[in-house]
């Protein structure tokens, strides 16, 4: 199947993708990791040849896609975008298979696993408030739901852990143990940051510190994580 045709399959997905990162601004942190594929891909001058397995992988994404047509979830057609992308990749030689790993973390985390996640928000923002109580703040002005139990926070710092193993060129082993440690950071972030921006609200406002709260964490982590992973390649590798 060529390009034109695979872009043309999943349009419908891209497009409701893009209305998704608009209106929901925890979910584009995804928007990234397209990005750090191609910056990977870029700096894999090597030439590489086209995979066998190709097709296997562009299969599996049409069949995710048609999978969630017909059971009216469409956006399951994400998963279905990120293994077609990848098909394409390993078909004409794109990067390294660590490089492609790169466009799952671009699948937003799904709606259904915040719901799960409300009570672990209600914990977090309990814990902020012993933070910050002592000083004579509140959290509550600046409790912003689902997105404050941290787990979108998750996936950014597992895929920005990965990037930078591989711009170290890192084993395997190290690269996985690496990435799901950073996974884990994601509470302890969310809690500083929720706690900073109850103690915040007092002198900006509570909307302006909820705001803050909603795009600042995945934003300074985005940030902070590359320029991490930038100097981090510059170092020798260890033994």
């Amino acid at each position: 199947m060529s390009c034109a045709a695979l872009l043309f399959a999943f349009l419908p997905v891209l497009a409701d993708l893009a209305r998704h990162l608009a209106e929901t601004p925890w979910a584009r942190y995804s928007a990234l990791f397209p990005l750090l594929a191609l910056a990977c891909v870029l700096r894999e001058r090597e030439p590489r040849r086209a995979q066998r397995d190709a097709a296997v992988w562009i299969l599996a994404g049409l069949v995710v896609l048609l999978l969630g047509h017909f059971i009216g979830a469409v956006r399951w057609g994400r998963v279905g975008a990120a293994l077609a992308a990848i098909g394409l990749c390993r078909r004409f030689g794109w990067g390294s298979w660590r490089s492609q790993a790169l466009l799952l973390f671009a699948v937003p985390l799904p709606a259904a696993a915040l719901r799960m996640a409300e009570p672990l928000s209600r914990q977090l923002l309990a814990l902020a408030d012993v933070l910050v109580g002592w000083l004579g703040a509140d959290v509550a002005p600046v409790a912003v739901g689902r997105p404050g139990s941290g787990l979108p926070l998750m996936p950014l710092l597992a895929g920005l852990a990965w990037y930078a193993a591989l711009r170290r060129q890192l084993p395997l082993r190290a690269a996985l143990t690496r990435t799901a440690g950073a996974a884990l950071l994601a509470f302890p972030i969310q809690l500083l940051a929720t706690a900073l921006a109850a103690l915040a609200a007092s002198a900006v406002g509570a909307e302006a510190a909820r705001a803050a709260l909603i795009h600042a964490p995945w934003l300074v982590v985005a940030l902070l994580g590359v320029t991490h992973a930038e100097r981090a390649a510059a170092e020798p590798v260890p033994a």
